[in-house]
């Protein structure tokens, strides 16, 4: 279970860059995402340029802080998941 946890944090982290780079017919979106691992953790992906840059001196705003709440509550929603052995659901009453 855990492995496949790492797995789909790991393919959630790189979606944005993969997305990026389908969006704008980059054909190999698995080197960008090595170059940006390589580069640091300001890093992002200029398309226009096709480099690399620092995304504080580019001026590139992320939302990086709401993305990691999102995906905190999104583990921890998993992790009480797995390790309980029921789940209970409250079905919105106004939808009926």
């Amino acid at each position: 279970i855990l492995r496949c946890g790492v797995e789909v944090v790991r393919r959630a982290l790189t979606a944005p860059a993969r997305q990026i780079c389908d969006n704008a017919h980059v054909p190999s979106s698995s080197v960008i995402i090595e170059r940006i691992k390589n580069f640091g953790p300001t890093a992002t992906y200029d398309v226009l340029s096709d480099s690399v840059v620092d995304a504080f001196e580019a001026g590139v705003l992320d939302v990086t802080g709401v993305l990691k709440v999102v995906l905190q509550t999104a583990a921890s929603t998993a992790t009480m998941a797995l390790s309980t052995d029921t789940i209970v659901y409250h079905k919105n009453q106004n939808s009926r």
